[in-house]
């Protein structure tokens, strides 16, 4: 019992440590995603078709377009993540899709997806 006591006190401390670095490093990251309107995803100049499993492998991703199919057309739907799952996701999407920011496809709607810190996706 001891044992379980002084384990969850040291977990505790841990997260409460990597909150503080959260708060106290650079910005933190975000990701949103926004449904298109028709005019813009007839008019973009990159298109990307994501797949169950790419959407699958990205839980975060995954939240945000099931969000952002129920919110309406052209309204931001965003989540707060860290450094290294904001950089897993772009890096994935960068290699999935053939060219940067492009209108994602996925389930029959076109999205846009936005991976970078707080201050350049208010």
């Amino acid at each position: 019992m001891r044992r379980r006591t002084v384990l969850s006190g040291a977990a505790g401390a841990l997260a409460g440590l990597a909150g503080c670095s959260r708060v106290l490093g650079s910005d933190s990251m975000r990701v949103r995603v926004m449904r298109a309107s028709d005019e813009r995803a007839q008019n973009a100049d990159a298109h990307c078709s994501l797949s169950e499993s790419f959407v699958a492998n990205h839980s975060v991703l995954e939240r945000l377009l099931d969000a952002a199919r129920d919110a309406p057309t052209g309204a931001w739907v965003s989540t707060g993540v860290d450094r290294d799952i904001a950089r897993r996701l772009r890096s994935a999407l960068d290699r999935h899709c053939d060219r940067p920011d492009p209108v994602c496809h996925f389930d029959g709607e076109a999205y846009l997806v936005a991976v970078g810190t707080a201050s350049e996706n208010p």
